[in-house]
């Protein structure tokens, strides 16, 4: 059996951050501003881009809702006012959070800040349609397991083929039943809690409730792809954790991981995720870099060491915080190799050109739109 924290160290939050510890659960408290029936319960913690942190998903993640915030919420792309008014009315009637986009641009941008329960997706939109935008919900581990209803007024096979074979659960065509579009809605959010349950459980370690190694395979790659390179990984080591579980045994070194959890978890960004790694190992992924994340790497470590001293649990271990960026066409793979082993801070940035766009067709494409996000949330501006 796990040791519980006590109170004080369950409510450690010296910036009085979005999230407390309760028994090692995560919590947003109401007057958070992540708290709306757009986003998930968790998603101060995966706004990347995922709950009790979500997969591949992932939940984003994806998400699942506490009793406190049981609203479902959908997500309706349309670029018609008339039918997204019509749909809002509908939905809301039935109780349903609702968001909206009114094209592809508005719509990835949306997905970034909210996890939506189901998507209402019309495939007929300028510039960056609904196919494309289904890609992209489908392309990111923090959004791929969203239910995609497609509205559609195209009337060939090829395409409604086509939209369900890049992974929407379903479609109806224009003009289409409110009631049958309703019911439609309804059974895939049902089906959504049950799975976002298990999904939870899947990338969440059981002992921090932080993020667990699973999830970090997943995540990793696509946050270092979408960033071009500005975030950074924080790789935090409890040294002495492994002697102290063979000397103490492992309930009292687990007392000391989750008043360790409920530090980093404190000290969480609105962009940025912990992880509980096992041994004492922790992670954090930010889009901190250069300078900012130089000064992170000191004050979380020094953040560490004041709190875990006056625990006195008769177990002695050294916090130990490295920081590191992606370097110029470094893999995920090796950015973790590097940090884990100890590598040094890198404000290495990877370009972005034309090529990289996904839809170089358009006025403006999917990998523009996610680039200047990162660079957003990179300065601050969001």
């Amino acid at each position: 059996m796990i040791l519980p924290l006590s109170s004080k160290e369950c409510l450690y939050s010296p910036r009085n951050k979005f999230q407390s510890v309760r028994s090692g659960q995560r919590h947003v408290p109401k007057n958070s501003p992540f708290r709306s029936t757009a986003h998930q319960w968790s998603a101060k913690l995966l706004p990347f881009a995922p709950p009790c942190q979500a997969s591949c998903f992932v939940l984003h993640n994806l998400g699942a809702r506490t009793t406190e915030d049981a609203v479902p919420s959908i997500l309706v792309i349309e670029d018609e006012p008339e039918i997204r008014e019509l749909l809002r009315t509908n939905l809301e009637v039935r109780g349903f959070g609702v968001d909206e986009a009114a094209d592809g641009a508005e719509a990835i941008d949306k997905l970034f800040d909210s996890k939506p329960d189901v998507v209402l997706l019309d495939l007929m939109m300028p510039e960056i349609d609904g196919f494309d935008v289904l890609e992209f919900i489908r392309g990111r581990p923090e959004s791929q397991y969203i239910p995609v209803i497609l509205l559609t007024a195209l009337s060939e096979e090829a395409d409604r083929v086509r939209g369900l074979s890049l992974g929407a659960q379903d479609y109806v065509v224009k003009p289409f039943s409110i009631d049958e579009l309703m019911l439609r809605v309804k059974t895939l959010t049902e089906n959504r809690d049950r799975e976002s349950k298990l999904i939870e459980k899947s990338i969440t370690d059981p002992v921090t409730g932080l993020f667990n190694s699973r999830y970090l395979n997943i995540r990793l790659p696509s946050v270092v792809r979408d960033s071009h390179g500005e975030m950074s990984i924080a790789w935090i080591t409890l040294e002495g954790a492994e002697k102290a579980i063979s000397e103490k045994g492992y309930r009292i070194v687990a007392k000391l991981v989750q008043a360790a959890s409920a530090v980093i978890r404190g000290e969480l960004g609105p962009h940025e995720e912990g992880y509980a790694l096992g041994g004492g190992v922790f992670a954090v992924i930010s889009y901190r870099t250069g300078a900012d994340a130089a000064d992170w790497e000191a004050s979380l470590g020094k953040i560490l060491r004041e709190h875990l001293r006056p625990l006195e649990t008769g177990v002695a271990v050294s916090p130990k915080v490295t920081v590191a960026s992606p370097r110029l066409n470094e893999s995920s793979d090796e950015l973790l190799d590097r940090v884990s082993s100890g590598g040094q801070q890198t404000s290495g940035k990877l370009s972005i050109s034309a090529e990289t766009s996904a839809y170089p067709q358009k006025k403006r494409s999917v990998a523009e739109i996610i680039a200047e996000r990162h660079r957003k949330r990179r300065h601050g501006l969001d």
